[in-house]
């Protein structure tokens, strides 16, 4: 099978060592740019199967490189490193054809997401991890329960917020995960913004969101709701291992911090 040739567009080189290294790893040709300027003109030198591209490509000397790959039509996907996103980035993003976006603030995150894309498979184990689940459709939690414990999670779910924030005040779980629509009188960013307020260290318990509409403002609103990431409906069984070990990763390095303190 022939090798992946990546092209990295970053400006710092810290940065680039790093995914250069991770990329090479996973058996990967790398070539790396600075700017959108040398990036248009290592695209026009060879053919890339994915382009990596820091959020600095939508500022004033990068849209050029954003233009040329869609007069050009670049067929590849490109992936937006970003550190904060926000709505306007997120609204350029798709207009200029990104892929999707990843995070530079949490490298493990990123290993994991690259992995998922360039490898294809699941290979996480998060074994002992307990999980509250809340959402009322049957279909979608038969599916989503079904991908959790095939890496070693304990589910609770639940039909409404109302149960599922008792149950998560008074038990310990690992994570959240909520549908944002939900029947009752609590929708699932009441339930985000209830467990964020609790005056415990509950308030901290990491949760992901799930929507059926990828919805830049909407998505916006969750983060500020309190929600620490989110995937949307139907989940990609990869992509959903991906969030949720990195979320449940961090959780017990915090607490392991918190107990040596």
């Amino acid at each position: 099978m022939d090798s992946m040739k990546v092209l990295v567009i970053e400006h710092s080189r810290l940065f680039q060592r790093m995914l250069t290294e991770l990329l090479e790893e996973l058996n990967c040709e790398v070539d790396c740019a600075r700017s959108g300027m040398e990036g248009q003109a290592k695209l026009e030198e060879q053919h890339y199967n994915l382009i990596l591209a820091g959020q600095h490509i939508f500022d004033e000397s990068g849209m050029d490189f954003v233009n040329y790959c869609n007069s050009q039509k670049v067929t590849c996907p490109i992936i937006l490193l970003t550190s904060e996103p926000n709505e306007a980035l997120l609204k350029n993003a798709r207009n200029a054809g990104i892929t999707d976006i990843f995070p530079k603030s949490n490298f493990t995150y990123l290993q994991e997401s690259l992995r998922y894309y360039i490898e294809g498979r699941t290979n996480i184990d998060i074994e002992g991890g307990r999980v509250a689940y809340v959402e009322d459709s049957r279909s979608v939690a038969h599916v989503v329960i079904r991908y959790l414990e095939k890496i070693n999670l304990n589910v609770t779910h639940f039909s409404n917020a109302e149960s599922a924030l008792e149950s998560i005040l008074n038990d310990e779980y690992d994570l959240v995960i909520t549908d944002v629509m939900l029947h009752g009188t609590m929708s699932g960013v009441s339930l985000v913004r209830m467990i964020r307020a609790h005056h415990s260290h509950v308030s901290d318990i990491p949760i992901l969101a799930m929507t059926g509409h990828d919805d830049p403002q909407r998505r916006i609103k969750l983060y500020h709701a309190g929600i620490n990431d989110y995937v949307t409906k139907p989940p990609i069984e990869e992509e959903l291992a991906a969030r949720v070990f990195n979320l449940i990763t961090n959780k017990r390095l915090f607490d392991q911090v918190r107990s040596q303190q």
